[in-house]
């Protein structure tokens, strides 16, 4: 390993060599288990015997010849991931007509493709094919794509689909191959380092340079998983954040803290071991002085995910955490970060005058709770936040989506004796304010980039989750941003919908009003509320008034329950397409009209419109 340490006292070498040594193969190893995790247990069927069909072609496309790369050694995991979803949630396997090559497109010619494991895009995947039939595409191998360069140096190369399974209306899907390749119209890409741990990475030569809307390009990926970054963020949006101390090695990109909750200490250089322990020493007195008991040491960088790494410590545990620091510090890649910040108090059960009284689901204080909040970018350019789901485990670990089950913040809430519903509704109001700023603010700062800096012209963030916790200040709750996940961030959110739109189906069945209780629950209060504020109903443009008891379809629902968490960033990608397809068409104008067209002319111009 090279060094990058740098010693004022020579007492602490041999000490802190040899234990970088050996901490450092503990990281290692743990970045692997949870990269085997991530390339087999997530895209594993969950079942021994299937149900569907396994005879089907998932070679590369005929038209190429080519052999099945090495990095579709998984690809078959894959397709039984998907048709075990789409079994478990009612809809019909895929269908293989890949032997008889298509030769029509779909009537709009929109194309979005997402090369990925189904694990990562199945809800959204669904909604779309229902929004709109043959125009989403999941590519399962970057075989399955063809790049093509252009005549021109602004846009050098487009990106065509040789073969898909394409999703249509009630979820049904077909495996095809297309005799006249299908341009991409919008790209979504999962095939990278940041977004799989580093397990494969072979979609990322497919980016780069193309002329096609994509979400979240590998650049701005990096920029929205770096979390001293967005933790800046969330100070300028007003979110409440921990007190943190970030060591930032050979740092990328210009912070500050905004409120100076964040000290922030960059290393150019050489680690000085010293340096980092006075840091260390200093922040934790701090801590300890305003009551502090607890701190969380983690690291940020595209190798870690999944809370790889992630400690607690005692403020008292000097050493503990300075080791902690300099272990990981010794790992991490140039422009990476490790944080020590101050472990959040996570609410307890709130005792009440009704002391006889205990929730049948109450939650005891070795539990904490950690949100999940998922905002889209509308097709208006607006931020949604659709989905805010919960998960429940033991405080004293890292609580993710690996080791929770998704419920409701209300069921939650109740769960933690708030009884009181409008207690319930300010603080979802809150989150939905904050986690939308959020994102908007990311959007405004993405527009003073360059394209090299977005990694593509057209490369834009329109979906991240928002992680938080909520604890109890001043007998008031208060949302606390922990972290933002950029657009691969869906897994458990369509895990929800799907379970919702199950209990959905079942409770409306229940003769017994009673039994649908936990159903019910697990729609937003906020939904019917904020449509009928914004006047949105089913597509989002026919206004509608709609009571507070009726289940809202405006701006954060689609037509169906399992569709909600994404409906407007499906929308997003099929106008995006649209606007894509509309760049160098011709407009001939005969008779005009007058000075009050001019709107018109100005918009077409906008879209890459040329008007005669």
């Amino acid at each position: 390993m090279e060094s990058r340490w740098s010693l004022s006292n020579d007492t602490l070498a041999v000490h802190e060599k040899t234990s970088l040594a050996v901490n450092g193969n503990l990281i290692d190893s743990e970045i692997k288990r949870k990269q085997n995790s991530f390339g087999h247990e997530y895209s594993k069927a969950l079942c021994k015997n299937t149900t569907w069909s396994t005879d089907v072609n998932l070679d590369p496309p005929k038209v190429w010849s080519k052999d099945r790369p090495e990095g579709d050694k998984n690809i078959e995991e894959y397709y039984n991931c998907l048709q075990y979803t789409l079994f478990e949630t009612g809809f019909p396997e895929t269908i293989d007509r890949s032997s008889f090559p298509r030769k029509k497109h779909n009537v709009e010619q929109v194309t979005v493709a997402f090369l990925s494991s189904p694990v990562e895009c199945i809800g959204t995947l669904l909604a779309g094919g229902r929004r709109l039939p043959d125009g989403f595409h999941l590519i399962l191998s970057p075989s399955w794509m063809s790049k093509v360069a252009t005549n021109t140096d602004e846009d050098p190369f487009s990106l065509f689909v040789d073969k898909a399974i394409t999703f249509h209306r009630d979820g049904s899907t077909y495996l095809d191959e297309f005799e006249f390749p299908r341009r991409v119209t919008y790209f979504v890409n999962y095939m990278t380092t940041c977004v799989t741990g580093g397990v494969r990475n072979d979609g990322e030569k497919l980016e780069e340079s193309i002329n096609c809307p994509m979400s979240s390009s590998i650049q701005l990926c990096d920029l929205v998983d770096d979390k001293v970054w967005t933790r800046t963020v969330m100070e300028m949006t007003g979110m409440e954040t921990p007190d943190t101390l970030a060591f930032r090695l050979k740092p990328k990109r210009n912070i500050k803290s905004i409120t100076g909750k964040m000290v922030i200490y960059d290393i150019i250089e050489d680690v000085n071991i010293e340096t980092i322990d006075n840091y260390v020493k200093s922040f934790l007195s701090k801590l300890s002085m305003t009551g502090k008991m607890k701190v969380v040491v983690k690291p940020s960088g595209p190798r870690f995910f999944g809370s790889v790494m992630v400690s607690y410590h005692q403020v008292s545990e000097v050493t503990s955490v300075v080791d902690t620091v300099l272990n990981l510090l010794a790992d991490i890649d140039d422009g990476s970060s490790v944080l020590v910040e101050a472990a959040v108090e996570h609410l307890k059960y709130q005792q009440t005058s009704h002391s006889d009284y205990r929730h049948p689901c109450a939650a005891d204080d070795t539990l904490g709770v950690r949100l999940r909040a998922t905002v889209c970018r509308d097709h208006d350019n607006k931020a949604v936040t659709t989905l805010i789901c919960c998960g429940i485990a033991p405080v004293d670990k890292p609580i993710n989506g690996d080791n929770t089950v998704c419920q409701t913040l209300d069921t939650t809430l109740l769960a933690y004796n708030i009884r009181n519903k409008e207690i319930r509704m300010k603080l979802e109001h809150g989150i939905r304010e904050k986690s939308e700023a959020l994102l908007q603010a990311i959007m405004e700062y993405e527009k003073q980039l360059t394209v090299q800096e977005k990694g593509s012209k057209r490369a834009q963030t329109d979906l991240i989750g928002v992680d938080i916790i909520v604890t109890m200040k001043d007998h008031e709750l208060v949302p606390v941003g922990i972290e933002v996940n950029s657009h691969d961030c869906m897994i458990n959110c369509q895990k929800f919908d799907f379970m919702t739109s199950v209990l959905t189906n079942t409770s409306s069945l229940c003769k017994d009003e009673s039994s649908k209780i936990f159903g019910q629950q697990n729609y937003s209060m906020l939904h019917a509320g904020k449509a009928k504020q914004n006047g949105f109903y089913n597509n989002g443009f026919q206004p509608k008034i709609i009571e507070l008891s009726e289940k809202s379809r405006g701006r954060y629902q689609g037509d169906f329950v399992s569709g909600e968490s994404v409906s407007p960033l499906v929308r997003t990608m099929i106008t995006r397409s649209q606007e894509f397809i509309m760049i160098g068409k011709r407009v001939l104008v005969i008779g005009a009209g007058g000075y009050a067209k001019r709107n018109i002319w100005h918009a077409a111009k906008k879209h890459g419109i040329v008007v005669k």
